[in-house]
């Protein structure tokens, strides 16, 4: 197979289902996972994503179609596990594949062993090879050692890059810059929509495993949605006249005799102390803060930007020992709220904030919308 063929049949359909299980699973049995890939294959995928030979062997004797092989396998030297060395590599030819998929970050391998080595081999034996990147830098240094496709498998999964919510479609906008040929994207995709919109910035298809075929990944996606994460929490509001304090339980309701007001502290340090004071003496460990201001929510709250109605308050950092906070500008706070209420829940939701100042927040398939910076 050649890329520009693999990419026709991306073409035709970009889904591409990965029938894989989680460690310790019941589904991790090459029968049960060979089911599974009839059951995409029969709604009209063209190309799967399989690991361990068995699997790929059970596959390649009904599916005439490309199969993405790879080989996990641990070694105590080596934090890289997906077609480590080139003894994954000679399995996955002697099994057939078309395609071999290996980690292709810069980090060490098993045995000090080459990435460019790992290629040529799949090479000499007829098959592409798809590196699984993490990166940009990754990115490259794969297309530098030989690769023919790239995808985005193991972005938010080392430490080059934490995962957030959703896909990484800003690796994709990336890549796309300096590489043309055929890539996939992968990692946390869990709705059509984000799916299509991979397509849409750049990607020849999409690999979907847990989404698809992994019912203990999406037991706990669905568990963790819909547990309660605290017996109560503490909600602050930091405006420009008062500064309030309330606690909730976990159903979301107001703790009787909880509230607490105070007109807002001329200084930033006794603004602070006045949140600590009622958090620890509530007993609550968990807060909840909205805020004037432009708030950074991946930098423990960092208040950026702010109006001179909160004295001393750009600069502003919520942290507190054993205090875990998680802050918002008013306006999407407010937002937030809404979306919770009975009224609200599952819609579209546009709160606004009338005070002091003016504040608006939107909320849509239950995520609070905004850009990076809060």
């Amino acid at each position: 197979m050649t890329s520009s063929q693999l990419r026709e049949i991306l073409k035709s359909a970009p889904l591409v289902a990965s029938a894989q299980a989680s460690p310790g699973s019941v589904m991790a049995s090459p029968e049960t996972l060979d089911r599974l890939a009839r059951a995409s294959v029969d709604e009209g995928c063209r190309a799967l994503r399989l690991e361990g030979t068995e699997s790929i062997r059970r596959a390649k004797a009904w599916f005439s179609g490309p199969v993405l092989g790879l080989v996990k396998r641990a070694y105590p030297d080596s934090e890289v596990y997906i077609t480590p060395t080139l003894a994954e590599v000679e399995a996955l030819l002697a099994a057939g594949v078309e395609v071999i998929a290996a980690d292709a970050t810069p980090r060490p391998r098993p045995n000090a062993e080459r990435l460019e080595d790992l290629i040529a081999a799949a090479h000499r034996g007829g098959a592409l090879v798809m590196a699984d990147i993490d990166s940009e830098e990754s990115a490259r240094f794969a297309l530098k050692a030989g690769a023919d496709i790239l995808s985005t498998t193991l972005s938010g999964y080392t430490s080059r890059k934490t995962s957030g919510n959703g896909p990484d479609l800003a690796l994709i906008r990336e890549i796309r810059r300096f590489f043309s040929g055929p890539l996939l994207a992968e990692g946390r995709y869990q709705e059509p929509w984000q799916a299509k919109a991979a397509l849409g910035v750049g990607a020849d298809g999409v690999v979907i495993g847990g989404a698809l075929n992994d019912p203990n990944k999406q037991t706990r996606r669905f568990l963790s949605a819909l547990l309660p994460r605290a017996e109560r929490v503490g909600a602050v509001d930091l405006g420009g006249t008062w500064l309030r304090f309330g606690v909730f339980d976990s159903d979301l309701r107001p703790v009787e005799g909880s509230h607490r007001r105070q007109p807002l502290p001329a200084t930033r340090a006794e603004r602070l102390d006045w949140i600590e004071q009622q958090a620890r003496s509530a007993g609550v460990d968990r807060l909840g803060i909205s805020s004037g201001g432009t708030l950074d929510p991946h930098d423990q709250g960092h208040v950026w930007e702010a109006k001179d109605f909160i004295p001393d308050h750009r600069g502003t950092r919520f942290v507190w020992p054993g205090l875990e906070a998680v802050a918002l500008n008013d306006g999407l706070a407010n937002a937030w709220g809404l979306s919770h209420t009975p009224v609200a829940a599952g819609r579209r939701v546009v709160g606004l904030a009338l005070g002091t100042g003016v504040g608006a927040g939107l909320v849509s398939e239950g995520r609070l919308h905004m850009g990076p910076r809060g």
